[in-house]
This record gives C-alpha cells, structure tokens and sequence, in this order.
C-alpha cells in the first residue's frame, strides 16, 4: 500500500476515499473478538449501535463482498494474517473464498424520503419495495463479483426460484427469473423510483412500482441457499447502516421488518443517538430477544479498559506502518517516544511547592510534617528534589488533613500515627503534586489511550496531532521524542477542542455544554480538597434505577424532568457521559453511575479512573443543565434524608 504523510486523520469506514487494500492495512480485528460464529449462521437481527466514530460502518464494510474478496486475494501477505485468521475462523472466509455475501444498504434521503410521497400507510409499503429491490441487486453485484473471481461456479442464465403462491408475494418474486433478468428488473424499478422521488405529489405510480406488504426479499434468499441450490455455499448478510437517518416510524416498522423469523442474517447499525433513555440504560434490566443481538460498540470498549488499551496498540502500530516518516516506529517505539517526566525537581521549583505546603503544616501545628520539609528543603539546594519524594510529603499533607477535619489532631505527635495510604490516596497525592508544581500529570501512551473514552474516533483525532509533530521532527531529521509537557499539552488542546464543539455537534448541545462547565467545576472543587475526601476525585455522579425510572415520567416532584431526560438521554448517545452500573453498599442499593467523557476530564484536570463518583439529586442534576450556578450551591450539603455527597467507587 502506498504510505501517506499521517495515515491517522484517514477514517477506515469513509469508502470513497480510502480503498479497500488501504482499508485493509488499516482495519484492527480485534472487534472481531465479541462476533460468535452464530451471528452469523444461525441468522438473527444484530443491532450494531454506538457513538459516531465508534466502528460500526468500518465493521459493515469489512464484511463486503468486494472487501472480503480483496482479502483472500492478500491472505499470504503478514500483515493481513490476523484479519484472515479471525475471519476463517467465524467461517467468513475458507480455501476457496468467501462464504458470504455482504450486502451493504446505505440509509440514504432516498429512502428516507420515500415517506413524504404519499399517506403513511402506502408509503411504508413503498419502502418495504425499494429495500427488496436494493437488496437484490446488492446481492446480484455479490454474485457476480465472486464469479468473476472464481470463487463461486455459476452462470447469469442461471435461475432464481420464485416464492411459492401461499407466501402471497409481489410480482418480482412471483415467477422463476434468471440472474440476469433479475437484475434488468432491480436496474429498473430502482431507475423509476428516482424518477417517483423527484415528481409531483399528483403523479401517477410508475408500473413498474409495486408497492410491497412486507419485506420479501429475506425469504427469497433463504429459498435460493436450500441444499439443492447452487447458491447454498454461500451466505448472505443483509447489512443496513446509518439507520438513524430514517424517520422514527421508518426505524420502528425497519426493525419490526427484520425481526421476523428468517434464515438470513440481518445487522442494523445505528447511532446511539436515536435512543431513548430507557433503551441506553437499561432501566428495567431487559435482556435481548431470541431473535436479535445488540452489539454496543461504545461498552464493549468502556467496560474493559485493558482490552482497549490493546485494540488502541494494534490500531497505532497499523497506521504508523502507513505513515511514510513513521513506519519505521514500531508500537513500541511510539511508547518510548512519549517520554514520562523527569525524576528530579528543579531546585527552585520544588522549593516553592515544600514552602507552600509547609505554611500549610505549620498553620495546623504538625511539627513533625514541619521538620520534614526543613530536611527536604536542605537537600534541594544541593541535589535537587525527587518527584517520589514531594509526592510522599503531599501524600502526607493529604493525610494530617483527614485527622485534623475528624477533630483527632491531637492524636499524633509524630508521623508514624498517621493512616496508611491506599492506591487512591497515593494517586490523589500525584494530582495534588502535579497541580502544585505545574508538573505534567497526563503522560505516555496510557493516558492517550484513557483520554479516548473507548472511541475510535477520538482515539485518532489525539494521535493524529502526536504524529504530525513526530513527522515534522523527522522529516527535519531532529529527535521524534515527545516530552511529558508536550504530549499534555497537545492533550488539553484536543481536549478543549472537544469541549469547544458540544454545542454543535450534539442534540441539546446548549444544555450538554452548561451542565458540564457546572459539573465540571463541581468535581473540580470536590477533587482538590485539602483532605481529598473521595479519593483520587470524582468524575461522575450516581443515581439509584429508582430515580432514573422516576425520571423518565411527565415530572418528578413538581420539576419537569423533560430537560433532564432529553440532555442526559443526548449525552450518553453522544460519548460525552458513558454508563456504568455498580452495586455498592446494602442489596438493592445498585447505582447507574454516569462518567464524564475523559477529554472533559482533562479539561477540568481530574483523574482518568473509573470508579469515583458523587451521588447528586435530579434536581440539582437539572439544575445544572439550564443555567450557571455558584460553587457554594453545587456543594452546598443537604439534609440527611437527601445526601448530597454519598461516595462511590468500584
């Protein structure tokens, strides 16, 4: 494949622009992981859905014929002998080719526009006609392409069976044809339905257009693949993609379609922003039917951070090799390249932070903390100061806090009574030092791959601007290293960037981007604590299924709860709050925890863990959503009965 100057702003799924060998070398099998084998012969309705760049038509095009016969013609090349292996062992691809035939539906403005022909009822059935049709002569292309290739014994004269009289069907699949002439058909009728769409409301039907009760063509498919057909040995996927794009009814009567009972596999891919609340969260805890299978793309990757720390290597290390200054750089190159910061403490700097964080012990009489710094601040005139060394004491600080706001100062005379710190005290220690002394916090490549929040899109968007600096430093034949510094600030740019377009890229953006600058400064208050009380800070907030149920009626307690359920409901489908249920505390106690997006965290420099969070009333929650609110309000305690700060962690 040709190498291009940074092959991390190309989007694999974006067709016309990227051809299949590039799609190709750029495509991480990985997702392949979470398909079964059962998917896809023993058919049923599979619901691909997730925030925009997510994967979901990258995962569509993969499985196109043109795409899987390109593939088999490559399958000794190295670099494509993962890609192959997965798929030979779905049973998508064997010795002789492909086994199936992808057939890809854009839901376009034709389809959709198909509903402002006529009345509801008639147009529904238009609808259902010129899918039938798109969907044949998708298939047809597929024939063709594997019998120009080889992979598939048959001939245009060859015929389709007709459905039988009891499956009542339209006319297209009413009598024997054969591939060529069913093809003539699908050129014309889909020729005439342009011509319908740019009518006259008045115009009369073309004749060749027979609106269709239902959707046909997936019978019609599974009756040509019976053992005694030609075409058995091969099997057709049905794929529709951006079904968001149809009217709410066109969604509703597509799924009602594709649910019914037939022997061909049908994928629905859809973005997340279509669905209401109750879908995206599972209120009431409904597993999926016999006959469909939601594939979240979004979850699959925010509930197991490790496994997308390792699909983010495979995608890294792919483009770095299709970068023509960068293929050189192997995955593990590129993670030395991102540097950590130094050890040592500027002299000057760290005398600063121990001057500061001494007035502080000195202010609440801990005279052994005191005599520390004294010691630490000697050693820094001559040698320096050790980052480790300023953690511990900031660490220690955190820790002399708790005491004193319990009332128990008086307790320790020396440092050997404190408590012992867990893993979140110790990383709260790292926040608070870094913040203290300007230190970069975000670094190396764990941080680049937390701050993309499971989303591929976002993942790109970050390395994209690393690899544009690392190619100018090579093409000027300088080091390509990136420091701790650079690499964060290139991440609070990204991150504002992301932060600057939620107004516009999101429904209810105006109200997404309020209630963030509130929460975001909530968290940010919570997090930097003198006691950091919810270790290492919050970057979520909690509520009970009971109060998420309550919330998607009319009104709760007198407070519309229509704005509150639009934004959150707008937010979650967009990736800038992600859902996590988690069980804390007595039975029944589960919480659905939502989690700001983790670019919003570096915005507001707060931990990229999971598992800190606050529990905050609805009405505070929607509050926050429709205008600007003071500090002192958001943390302002409640009564017992109505805790505003009940902590969570996983």
């Amino acid at each position: 494949m040709a190498q291009v100057r940074n092959a991390f702003k190309i989007r694999a799924a974006d067709a016309p622009i990227v051809e299949t060998s590039q799609f190709l070398q750029l495509y991480c099998p990985l997702l392949l992981d979470h398909l079964q084998r059962d998917d896809l012969f023993v058919p049923k309705l599979i619901i691909v859905r997730g925030s925009p760049g997510s994967g979901k038509s990258s995962l569509l095009r993969l499985f196109e014929t043109d795409t899987l016969l390109a593939l088999h013609a490559r399958k000794s090349l190295p670099s494509d002998q993962e890609l192959v292996d997965q798929l030979t062992k779905l049973g998508i691809l064997s010795d002789r080719g492909p086994q199936v035939i992808g057939i890809y539906i854009q839901c376009d403005s034709s389809l959709r526009d198909i509903a402002n022909l006529a009345p509801q009822t008639s147009t529904l059935n238009l609808f259902n006609t010129l899918l039938d049709i798109r969907i044949m002569a998708s298939f047809l292309r597929g024939v063709e392409r594997l019998r120009a290739a080889g992979c598939l014994g048959i001939t245009k004269d060859y015929v389709l069976k007709s459905l039988t009289p009891g499956d009542a069907p339209p006319s297209m699949f009413s009598e024997d044809r054969t591939i060529e002439q069913m093809e003539e058909f699908c050129t014309k009728v889909e020729r005439d339905f342009g011509k319908l769409l740019n009518s006259f409301p008045d115009d009369p039907l073309p004749k060749s257009i027979q609106p269709h009760a239902r959707v046909y063509s997936l019978a019609y498919l599974a009756l040509q693949m019976q053992p005694t057909m030609l075409l058995s040995q091969i099997m057709p996927i049905v794929m529709l993609d951006d079904v968001q794009e149809l009217y709410p009814d066109q969604r509703k009567h597509l799924k009602d379609e594709l649910i019914r009972r037939a022997s061909v596999p049908r994928w629905l891919a859809v973005r997340t922003q279509v669905l209401g609340l109750e879908e995206l969260v599972s209120l009431e805890g409904a597993e999926e039917g016999r006959e469909y299978r939601e594939l979240p793309l979004d979850e699959i990757f925010q509930d197991r951070p490790t496994v997308f720390t390792k699909f983010s290597a495979n995608v890294v290390h792919r483009r770095l090799q299709a970068t023509d200054s960068l293929q050189q750089v192997t995955i593990n190159d590129f993670k030395e390249l991102l540097r950590a910061p130094e050890e040592r403490v500027p002299s000057e700097l760290a005398a600063k932070a121990i001057e500061a964080m001494n007035r502080r012990a000195t202010d609440i009489r801990v005279s052994s903390l005191v005599e520390k710094f004294r010691q630490t601040t000697e050693r820094s005139t001559t040698v320096g100061t050790l980052f480790s060394e300023l953690r511990n004491l900031e660490k220690n600080l955190i820790l002399i806090e708790r005491k004193v706001n319990r009332g128990q100062a008086s307790l320790f005379p020396n440092m050997d009574m404190l408590e012992t710190a867990d893993g979140k005290t110790e990383e709260a220690a790292q926040l608070f030092i870094t913040k203290r002394l300007s230190w970069p916090y975000y670094f190396g490549f764990d941080s680049v791959t937390s701050v993309a929040s499971g989303n591929v899109e976002q993942l790109l968007s970050t390395v994209a601007v690393i690899a544009d600096r690392m190619i100018y430093r090579a093409e000027l034949d300088r080091d390509k290293a990136i420091t701790a510094r650079e690499l964060e600030d290139i991440l609070r740019k990204c991150a504002d960037e992301y932060y600057h377009g939620l107004e516009e890229k999101h429904r209810r953006g105006s109200a997404i981007r309020q209630f963030i600058d509130n929460f975001g400064k909530f968290c940010e208050e919570v997090t930097y604590r003198s006691n950091a009380p919810y270790p290492p800070g919050p970057n979520g907030f909690g509520l009970t299924r009971d109060e998420l149920l309550a919330a998607v009626s009319v009104e709760k307690n007198g407070i519309d709860t229509g704005v509150f359920r639009e934004v959150l409901t707008s937010a979650v489908a967009g990736n800038v709050l992600s859902v996590r249920p988690t069980k804390q505390g007595q039975a029944g106690s589960e919480k659905i925890v939502f989690y700001l997006n983790r670019f919003l965290c570096v915005k507001f420099r707060l931990p990229l863990n999971y598992g800190s969070w606050q529990h905050l009333p609805i009405e505070l929650l929607t509050k926050m959503m429709q205008e600007p609110m003071p500090l002192r309000e958001m943390v302002r305690r409640k009564g017992a009965s109505n805790t505003l700060f009940e902590a969570g962690g996983e």
